[in-house]
């Protein structure tokens, strides 16, 4: 239970970080790494996905792994519309990744 707080710590942590340095800092670099981080740290936190699926898509403009990443933050939570919303918003701007 405490390497499972731990991690929970870490990934929490990783994640707000990433959030400062892409919008406050504007260190892409560090940002996009933090975000894997906390992805890797944990894959099934929907907010995590989402976040990153967005600064691909808005920073990055890596439209493949945004497409991925927004499919995958609404298949960990379906009751979460927020993320449906951004995957409709992206897939009408981008028809391409229409599948």
């Amino acid at each position: 239970t405490e390497n499972l707080q731990i991690k929970s710590f870490e990934f929490g942590k990783a994640a707000n970080f990433a959030n400062f340095k892409a919008d406050v800092r504007k260190d892409y670099d560090e940002a996009e790494r933090l975000y894997r981080r906390a992805v890797e740290l944990d894959p099934v936190h929907a907010n995590n996905t989402g976040n990153f699926a967005l600064f691909m898509d808005s920073v990055r403009k890596d439209y493949d792994e945004a497409a991925r990443l927004y499919r995958r933050a609404v298949e960990l939570d379906a009751g979460q519309e927020y993320w449906k919303k951004q995957l409709a918003r992206f897939l009408k701007e981008h028809p391409k990744f229409e599948k």
